[in-house]
């Protein structure tokens, strides 16, 4: 390997600091209480088809519901973002380019709960696509079909709370940010009013 190449490759590898940024976005991911919540209800509710015969006779209407209300909650959680993005004033963006991660890590947990509902929702739809199939496979198979993507339909719906009561965290932040910045410019006109009294009283700096 010649030096350019160890030079390129050592480049595409992610540094220390990176490294543990993302080991602490995980843990934070898996440490919430929506995925400690969300996963367990999801799993319990998979051995319902199980131990009732109505249940698994409806798994494909019920599959294609939570595809659709996990579908739903990536769309509401988009437009969250959206609302937040629109709402942050330059103050408030000015804030967040010193905390770490800065805006782009201010809206790391609304993709992560994209992520998680889209994957429940295409999930839920490939188990109501296939429950034919599987509805005469081993009971371990049936559960774990069915309690994937309820589980993610949980973990996602959890997690949509959360953030949007960040979203109204966030818009209460940024009208305070933007009042002390109107603050500040009010305290600085009336300085430079002051001094430019003194300026033309001819006791004040030039």
């Amino acid at each position: 390997m010649t030096h350019q190449e160890r030079v390129l490759s050592s480049a595409e590898k992610p540094s220390a600091p990176q490294r543990v940024s993302r080991w602490r976005a995980a843990r934070a991911v898996l440490g919430s209480f929506d995925f400690y919540l969300g996963v367990p209800l999801g799993a319990a509710l998979g051995v319902l088809p199980l131990v009732s015969k109505d249940a698994a006779a409806q798994v494909s209407v019920i599959m294609l519901a939570a595809s659709g209300i996990a579908t739903g909650l990536a769309t509401l959680v988009l437009t969250a973002m959206t609302v937040l993005l629109s709402v942050f004033g330059s103050a408030y963006r000015a804030m967040l380019t010193r905390v770490p991660g800065g805006v782009v890590g201010t809206l790391a947990p609304y993709r992560q709960v994209v992520v998680i509902a889209v994957g429940g929702s295409v999930t839920a739809l490939s188990v109501a696509l296939l429950w034919p199939v599987l509805g005469s496979s081993p009971s371990a198979v049936r559960w774990v079909a069915c309690a994937a993507p309820l589980a993610l339909l949980c973990w996602a719906v959890l997690g949509c709370v959360q953030v949007v009561d960040q979203v109204i965290d966030h818009v209460a932040s940024n009208q305070k940010a933007e009042e002390l910045e109107a603050r500040k410019a009010v305290a600085l006109a009336k300085q430079e009013g002051r001094l430019a009294e003194l300026r033309d009283l001819g006791t004040g700096p030039s």
